[in-house]
């Protein structure tokens, strides 16, 4: 079990120590002859910002074990208020949106599919509350309900089972989780803020090792990828868990407690990621989740929306979110709105390049580092 960030990191060092050793001497040939071509496919590890049907489909499973239909195990369109979390997808889109998630959009704008991994041929793990890596969870045979939702961890360790240790080197990869971590340490470190009258160092060393944790299982993540052939990485970080309606629902203070946290854990990603990113043979990124919601939070108009702090689909909004859905951030207590995965899924695609001019970029980098060190012997 990794269930420590010591044994968790040692971990990611041995899988580094030999990705060094073994992908630097094959680097050049990679890039020239990929230098050209655009993503295979599109591989998804993540939560329900992510899912695009597997739970949806384990739902459908779970119900007909029990004689219900297809689709009965399922959230109404209409919530109770702003708290209000969902366990199933919405019964409209099968999803944990009023609409497509942003992996969809993206996906076809890359002319590239992200089906549900539970279907044939689908490519993305993703389980709507997903956590990063969970008690140590580390089992490679998907087995729901049982390991249900399985953890990013899982997910990598099922995706890499499925495909016998081989990571198409083509293809784009997307791990994207931390949100159902940052929120199960909300309470923690609200009730140290609270009992020590708002001191936020004591806050932050409170949930440091949790932090790191999260963080050393990524890095091992991105690391297993690479291991097996990855060369384009994105690793999404951590929304402001403190904008969620369900988080300031709370009280006054959490969602002082849930900004912290995020940007806890997003110090922790960068560091841990560190040299991955700098690593001139892959292309690993870190896309900037936590900024982008708190840029559109703070400048609403600027992309169409009129209401950042409330759920469109609580029953105290039905009125005006059944005319003006457009218009929200939030679908829920934690979920964003079929148009503000639209804005990711466009930041998204602004933010990934072609993989020819990456591999353009990493053959320079490779060639300037080679210079320079003929320069020093």
């Amino acid at each position: 079990m990794l269930g420590s960030f010591q044994q968790i990191r040692a971990a990611a060092m041995v899988v580094k120590k030999r990705m060094r050793n073994g992908l630097l001497a094959v680097a050049c040939l990679a890039v020239s002859a990929g230098a050209q071509a655009g993503y295979s496919n599109l591989f998804l590890f993540g939560d329900s910002l992510s899912d695009t049907g597997n739970n949806a489909f384990v739902f459908d499973v779970v119900g007909a074990s029990q004689g219900y239909p297809p689709g009965t195990l399922r959230t109404p369109m209409v919530t109770p208020d702003n708290s209000f979390i969902p366990t199933y997808p919405y019964s409209a889109s099968n999803v944990y949106s009023n609409g497509p998630v942003w992996a969809s959009t993206f996906a076809s704008a890359l002319g590239l599919s992200a089906n549900p991994s539970l279907l044939p041929g689908g490519t993305n793990y993703a389980y709507g509350g997903a956590r990063v890596g969970p008690l140590g969870e580390r089992n490679p045979f998907l087995d729901f309900p049982n390991n249900f939702p399985p953890s990013l961890t899982t997910q990598v360790d099922t995706f890499l089972f499925q495909h016998v240790n081989q990571a198409p080197s083509s293809a784009l990869y997307v791990v994207a989780g931390g949100g159902n971590d940052a929120r199960d340490l909300i309470p923690k470190a609200a009730a140290i803020l609270f009992a020590s009258g708002g001191d936020l160092d004591a806050a932050r060393q409170g949930i440091a090792a949790d932090v790191q944790i999260y963080a050393a299982y990524v890095d091992t993540m991105v690391n297993l990828l690479e291991l097996a052939g990855a060369k384009d990485v994105v690793v999404w970080n951590t929304p402001n868990a403190g904008l969620a309606p369900a988080v300031r629902a709370q009280g006054p203070g959490v969602d002082l407690a849930g900004t912290l946290v995020s940007e806890e854990m997003n110090k922790a990603l960068a560091s841990a990621l560190a040299d991955d990113i700098a690593d001139p043979t892959d292309d690993v990124r870190i896309f900037d989740l936590f900024g982008i919601s708190t840029v559109v939070a703070s400048n609403p108009a600027a992309y169409g929306l009129t209401n950042v702090t409330n759920a469109c689909s609580a029953v105290a909004n039905a009125a005006a979110c059944a005319k003006d859905a457009y218009r929200y951030f939030f679908w829920d207590g934690i979920h964003p709105t079929a148009v503000m995965h639209g804005v990711l899924a466009g930041a998204m695609v602004a933010f990934v390049p072609e993989p020819g001019v990456m591999a353009l970029l990493a053959l320079g980098l490779l060639g300037i580092a080679a210079t320079r060190k003929r320069q020093i012997l």
